[in-house]
């Protein structure tokens, strides 16, 4: 999840934040401080951990796992919200097939969904080819780790609109109107139907005349 740390935490050769991002694409190590033998252990790619952090039975080196390597009866478990690498590691689930190959083997990008084509309502990421919903097209938030999503968004809707998928502006007072205004039709859906409407598939409204009128 999103959350901040202070500028000087950034590269100081400790993991702060969950997903270990602020200890990536740092400068050379020669310009990190360099760990206390007394009472830290370095990590294979320079991190430094608290001495007590070694051999304790769980990975804290967060891209290398080398603080449980060579530890007598070693079992390493991972967290339920982790995944366990053949390497001995633990990752974050976030980074689990995410387009880019975290464990040593690559491990945590196998077996991932081939999803070279995304649903009719669904936005395609540009870099790692997931989808996402077309409500967070063009919703002023970055949900492709590319912010592809964010891209070619057209206008800025109003404070008394909604974005449709295709980055258009429809007025909040037309949602959930039973008439499709965006081309998506995203201003009909998860809504309640009235008595007299036909709740569709994908959860918009159709006034029940028009239930099986052979016209799609």
């Amino acid at each position: 999840g999103s959350g901040c740390v202070a500028r000087a935490q950034y590269c100081d050769g400790r993991h702060d934040c969950r997903d270990y991002s602020d200890e990536e694409n740092c400068p050379p190590s020669a310009s990190r401080p360099a760990c206390d033998p007394d009472r830290q252990f370095e990590c294979e790619d320079k991190t430094c951990l608290e001495i007590g952090l070694r051999c304790n039975g769980r990975v804290d080196c967060p891209h290398d796992g080398s603080d449980e390597r060579g530890c007598p009866d070693s079992t390493i478990t991972c967290r339920s919200d982790e995944f366990y690498c053949n390497d001995g590691g633990c990752l974050p689930m976030s980074v689990l097939c995410d387009g880019r190959p975290d464990c040593r083997d690559g491990e945590d990008e196998q077996r991932c969904p081939n999803r070279l084509t995304c649903q009719a309502h669904e936005f395609q990421c540009r870099e790692d080819r997931t989808c996402i919903d077309f409500s967070k097209k063009c919703n002023g938030l970055p949900d492709c780790r590319d912010g592809s999503d964010e891209e070619d968004c057209g206008e800025v809707c109003g404070s008394d609109q909604i974005t449709c998928g295709d980055g258009s502006c429809v007025l909040k007072t037309y949602v959930c109107d039973g008439t499709p205004d965006c081309t998506d039709g995203l201003d009909e859906r998860n809504c309640s139907c009235r008595q007299d409407d036909f709740t569709c598939g994908d959860g918009s409204c159709i006034p029940r005349l028009r239930y099986c009128d052979r016209r799609m």
